[in-house]
Formats: C-alpha cells, structure tokens, sequence
C-alpha cells in the first residue's frame, strides 16, 4: 500500500519480480526492445494486452499476464503473434 492507502500493485502484464530492480514494474511479457527502460509505456502495454488477449497467447502467457514472472512457454508465443496476431503492436514497440 501507498503511504496514502493506494494499492502499488502493478498493472496486469508488469511486476517487479520479472527483471532487476525493486519495486518497477517491468513487462513480464518479453517481446519489446526496451533496452534498459524499465517503465510503463503504451507500445509495451498494448503488446501486453495483445498477447494476453484470449485466443492469443493467453494459455501460454498466463503466469506472465499476471505478473506472476517468466516461464519457458510465453516467449516462444509472444514472437509468433509478432509475426501474426500482434504484429503492429510487436512492430511498435521495438520488436523484431
């Protein structure tokens, strides 16, 4: 909780625990060419709400599009909906 009682959680998608740093809320679905920028922006959040979008990759992405970390199946997904479902939101935020 904020000191004001707001909730800090992050956003679906993002969570502090899918890449260094405490308390940022990192895209947990890799995809994007971000670099080092670790903060939210809407290429990557709409690359998120894409990939985790049902039919998409939700099944295979679904511990990531709840922030819950990495695991070996969402990756993999994630660049095939670039090349596919995803393919303007991959190409905006930097995919390959």
């Amino acid at each position: 909780m904020g000191a004001d009682g707001s909730d800090c959680a992050c956003p679906l998608g993002r969570d502090d625990g899918c890449c260094a740093g405490d308390g940022i809320c990192c895209a947990c679905v890799q995809g994007c060419n971000r670099g080092t920028d670790m903060q939210q922006d809407a290429e990557t959040d709409a690359l998120i709400a894409c990939v985790c979008a049902a039919g998409v990759c939700a099944d295979e992405c679904e511990v990531e599009c709840a922030g819950g970390g990495i695991t070996a199946d969402c990756a993999p997904c994630v660049q095939q909906a670039g090349m596919d479902a995803c393919k303007a939101e991959y190409e905006a935020c930097g995919g390959m």
